[in-house]
């Protein structure tokens, strides 16, 4: 290193300074450093703790024997407030060796906890006009997030034929129950072949052909109509499997996912009791199935606010307006998340602004987001500075929904 340069320790090849080499010797703006007596100390402490000790001791135990080493008897602890679990373990080391660790939450990430534990408990669903935009990404992220803010939080998968936040979330399932409908049964020896039966069903699931009943299950919507009609009293109700509700828990977040057994088309009716067992309070995150069907329909209705995410590619686009004009007919407040921003063109934000619609989150086209996918990871487990995009994104629309200004 030359005499008049400073010290590029990123750049430099040599590493002499584990012979012995002290380069910031070698510049007069660091040696004016040196002469401050805490600087001073400091160095002293920390070179001694160095040659000691590296490669012998952890981290954390180095940071112990620094403090011990300036005779510090107390010593602060400051975190981003999504470690605060990893941040209680550190407390507790640290309170061994010291008169009190000084366990200090932060709000650098510019969200009080506490305001974000008494937001208002609602209803999020997560919606869009195509698979594969990343429904269940946001979904889980933004969960999880919330959940380890100390908010009370539950994960409905409504997503029935192919249920997936299990890969990400990774919850212990608590019990499984069978779900079941109702169909009609017909008595044929009872049966006089009237037919009112079949003019009642407006789904052609029950008709009568040359005065023989014949039933289509899959066609049922269990309204038990036939059997009222029936004047022979010959129609009486059985129970169909139609697949499973698992229920558990994925750390603090709750967790309730339906499995549609293969073959069967009555999503909607295994949606509504995976619905059932939604939480009476805190937040409820509802990934929906993709489109813009009866399975989405029964998805979202009676949510206080709807996510609709999309992609900017033509696909996106086509499929984000249906959706679009879904949420408006059913009269929810919804917003925009773009993922993979900047993949595309610019058609999905030019159409948001000319139809007045927020794009209330962008997660851009990054690679160790997809590596994060393909193996099961969420975002926030791999890029952790994500998760204050999730917590700014539900005090965002939880502002809305009390009817605060953003």
């Amino acid at each position: 290193m030359k005499k008049s340069m400073s010290p590029q320790c990123g750049r430099c090849e040599s590493k002499e300074c584990r012979d012995g080499m002290d380069c910031f010797s070698q510049t007069s703006n660091h040696r004016q450093l040196y002469q401050d007596n805490h600087i001073a100390e400091l160095h002293k402490a920390a070179s001694a703790i160095e040659e000691r000790y590296y490669g012998k001791e952890t981290r954390l135990g180095e940071i112990i024997l620094f403090a011990k080493e300036l005779g510090y008897k107390k010593i602060g602890l400051a975190f981003c407030i999504g470690l605060s679990e990893e941040a209680k373990i550190i407390d507790e080391i640290l309170s061994k060796y010291f008169e009190k660790a000084g366990l200090q939450k932060t709000d650098s990430i510019g969200i009080n906890p506490t305001i974000l534990r008494s937001m208002l408990d609602m209803k999020i669903a997560i919606a869009s006009g195509k698979g594969g935009t990343g429904k269940t990404t946001i979904a889980t992220n933004l969960a999880y997030s919330i959940a380890q803010m100390g908010k009370a939080v539950q994960y409905l998968d409504c997503d029935v034929e192919e249920p997936n936040g299990h890969i990400f979330l990774k919850p212990y399932i608590k019990e499984t129950h069978d779900a079941t409908i109702t169909v009609p049964e017909v008595n044929t020896e009872l049966c006089d072949g009237c037919g009112k039966c079949g003019q009642l069903c407006q789904y052609s699931a029950i008709i009568c052909l040359k005065n023989t009943p014949l039933v289509f299950e899959q066609l049922c919507h269990s309204c038990g109509g036939c059997m009222l009609v029936c004047p022979t009293d010959a129609i009486t109700e059985t129970q169909k499997p139609i697949g499973f509700v698992d229920s558990g828990a994925a750390d603090s977040v709750k967790f309730v996912q339906g499995r549609l057994n293969v073959g069967d088309v009555r999503s909607p009716t295994l949606i509504k009791k995976v619905k059932e067992r939604t939480a009476n309070d805190g937040l409820v995150i509802i990934d929906a199935p993709p489109g813009t069907s009866c399975p989405v329909i029964e998805a979202i209705k009676g949510a206080d606010f709807c996510l609709l995410v999309t992609e900017p590619t033509p696909f996106g686009l086509n499929d984000l307006k249906l959706a679009v004009g879904m949420v408006r007919e059913l009269k929810l407040p919804f917003a925009v998340v773009i993922n993979r921003s900047g993949l595309g063109d610019e058609q999905v934000y030019q159409y948001c602004d000319k139809e007045s619609i927020e794009i209330i989150l962008e997660i851009p086209d990054d690679r160790r987001i997809a590596e994060a996918y393909s193996v099961g990871k969420m975002i926030i487990e791999v890029l952790p500075e994500y998760r204050n995009d999730f917590l700014r994104l539900y005090e965002s629309i939880s502002k809305r929904k009390a009817g605060q200004k953003v």
